[in-house]
């Protein structure tokens, strides 16, 4: 089997196994480890030689310190024998059967691989063979990549997606849009491949243990766009991506913010929007989307004067933008410097802005120097990958910075927020698979400013009128058809295409057919708006259930906890109290002695035979009780919808 259909496979079974059970990521990678180990016998068993056969077996690249702990893993279950660190097998490994589970995926791979060969002939004369499939598909789940996880783990540049050609991007994009908008089963299983891209990140982690903390300590200072996003200003689905991502972090205890400048951006960005509405000219991606949107100059006023109030309501708090404190400033000659060599600024102000945002996280932070993004105190979070870039190699010089950057993305915050509570927030990796696919039809800028470069000489030179010029700059039409003629490739544009998009506008704003058309589709989404209506409702209970069921094992095992230790002092008490005093007559310090001689004795055998603290135990036994009462309370709930 090819490599990269083996990686397709195993992300495939790895989402339907983490569907299974609540469990940690590491037995994740034990079920796929015994299966390689029971089947190569490999002697002795070395880190390097398991990363290997994950490789080979299952397409995983899973690094070698996530196979040591996978080794200690299985030596504590008596699989493995550690000899002065050479490991070897111990006895005879239980099977793991793969077979069943691989055979469907392989099969629903087939079924996507047919549809999107035959949607990229149909659509775009497109002769796509196995591997040119493999890899836009691929292409397509690298937006979910261990890059993200990389920068956050190993501290590695803010994410550069591996280059793609544009009209594989755009023609996969597509055939997505078009299986979700059409209600496609196989719309499904192409989630289920990013949901195991995303959680095969956690696979990367050497610091699994990340994973299981909460963001209690993390307040999240937002950019305006993911504002805007919020607002419903840039698109339905990054309103909804972002929303998702919002509820999860809240969920896992962190604080979503905005500064008190990042508030003023916004407000700027809107009277420019309200200004600049009917302005053919002005031709800003938000423009273009309110446009699109068929939102009017009230509604904008309407918007901004509610911001504050809003925000407030959407649980967002609006902080004051910290002082200058010397001891815990940066350069911001050099931060500039850093942000201008990665982005070029149209808007002078939107830089001051970034700079402020940016230098505010280092007086937050006051000198700390945390080791993980939940420690880390603050963190600004931007869907401008280049300006997280940036702030990341600024962040090198410094403390506070080297080891947590002081900037993420939307999308790496997202995934992992979600690789700590999946079950929680199952429908992220879906919104944010839409929300990707949309943006990857909008036209870059570099294309982008080549249309307007053309349209702008055809009118000069009198071969398109003023008005046709006004449909090729605002209506939402002509960006569509754009990317449809272009593929998103710069090179494809020239005047022969522009008359081209405005003949294709005209026909579409005048033909009855596609009144008919605007009919039917509108039957169709009422359809899918229902189906979708029903399906956000099924897993938002599944949500609900699944963090009601955290909060109650929380109380249990506190309750077990508190009721063992007391049972024990009771009976150190008692047995203190009516025993003969050992130390100067003292039934108290008789009690104190035997108390600290008991803890000793108990907690010595623990970590001797298991290896674990107090703490690892009652950590264990939460887990273990928020699995037993999800899948009740999941068993519960569906018995009653038989009924």
């Amino acid at each position: 089997m090819d490599d990269k259909i083996k990686t397709l496979t195993s992300l495939a079974i790895l989402k339907v196994d983490i569907d299974e059970e609540i469990r940690d990521y590491l037995d994740y990678l034990v079920s796929f480890s015994l299966h390689v180990l029971k089947v190569h016998k490999p002697d002795p068993v070395t880190d390097d030689l398991l990363s290997k056969l994950l490789k080979q077996e299952f397409g995983l690249n899973v690094p070698r310190r996530g196979c040591q702990l996978v080794l200690r893993r299985l030596t504590k279950r008596r699989l493995l024998k550690n000899d002065s660190g050479v490991y070897s097998i111990e006895k005879k490994l239980p099977a793991i059967d793969f077979s069943t589970k691989k055979n469907d995926a392989q099969i629903k791979i087939e079924v996507v691989f047919k549809r999107l060969k035959k949607f990229a002939k149909e659509h775009h004369n497109k002769n796509w063979n196995d591997s040119d499939l493999t890899r836009a598909i691929l292409s397509c789940l690298g937006n979910f990549g261990i890059d993200y996880l990389r920068t956050y783990i190993f501290k590695t540049a803010l994410p550069e997606i591996p280059a793609s050609v544009p009209e594989e991007q755009y023609i996969v994009s597509k055939f997505i849009r078009d299986l979700y908008e059409n209600c496609d089963p196989v719309f499904e299983f192409i989630a289920v491949l990013v949901k195991g891209q995303m959680y095969a990140n956690a696979l990367v982690c050497p610091d699994l243990e990340s994973l299981q903390k909460n963001f209690k300590k993390l307040t999240v200072f937002v950019d305006t766009a993911l504002i805007l996003n919020l607002l419903d200003l840039q698109g339905a689905e990054e309103q909804s991506a972002t929303q998702e991502l919002f509820f999860l972090v809240r969920q896992l205890r962190g604080t979503i913010a905005v500064f008190e400048h990042t508030v003023d951006e916004i407000i700027n960005v809107i009277k420019a929007a309200e200004k600049n509405l009917d302005n053919p000219k002005f031709d800003a991606p938000v423009i273009r989307e309110i446009r699109r949107s068929g939102k009017k100059r009230a509604d904008l006023i309407l918007i901004r004067e509610n911001l504050r109030e809003d925000l407030k309501k959407l649980n967002i708090q609006i902080k004051k933008t910290p002082p200058y404190e010397m001891d815990f400033q940066i350069s911001e000659e050099e931060l500039e410097k850093a942000i201008s060599n990665e982005i070029v600024y149209r808007n002078p102000h939107a830089l001051r802005f970034d700079i402020n945002s940016v230098r505010s996280i280092y007086v937050y932070r006051k000198g700390s120097t945390p080791k993980r993004l939940e420690d880390s105190k603050a963190v600004f979070v931007t869907p401008n990958s280049l300006l997280a870039k940036a702030a990341f190699k600024l962040g090198q010089n410094h403390s506070s910075t080297k080891e947590v950057t002081s900037v993420v993305t939307d999308y790496s915050l997202a995934n992992i927020a979600w690789l700590k509570a999946p079950l929680g927030a199952p429908e992220l990796p879906t919104k944010e698979l839409l929300a990707n696919c949309y943006a990857a039809m909008e036209p870059r800028t570099p294309l982008w400013d080549k249309y307007i470069k053309e349209i702008d000489s055809l009118t000069a030179k009198g071969k398109i009128s003023v008005e046709d010029h006004a449909i090729l700059r605002i209506s939402p039409l002509a960006t569509d058809e754009l990317m449809n003629l272009t593929l998103g490739e710069e090179n494809a544009l020239a005047g022969g295409t522009i008359r081209q998009i405005l003949d294709r506008v005209k026909t579409a704003l005048t033909a009855e057919k596609d009144i008919i058309i605007e009919k039917e589709k509108k039957k169709l989404g009422a359809v899918c708006v229902e189906r979708n209506y029903l399906k956000e409702k099924e897993k938002l209970i599944g949500s609900n259930l699944f963090w009601i069921a955290g909060k109650l094992s929380l109380l249990i095992t506190v309750l077990v906890g508190v009721v063992a230790g007391a049972i024990l002092l009771l009976a150190l008490f008692m047995s203190s109290f009516y025993a003969k005093s050992l130390l100067f007559e003292s039934i108290m310090l008789t009690f104190l002695v035997v108390l600290l001689f008991s803890i000793s004795i108990i907690w010595g055998f623990l970590n001797w035979y298991f290896g674990l603290s107090v703490i690892e135990v009652l950590s264990k036994i939460n887990r273990r009780m928020h699995q037993k009462i999800f899948k009740i309370l999941s068993n519960f709930l569906n018995s009653e919808r038989l009924l």
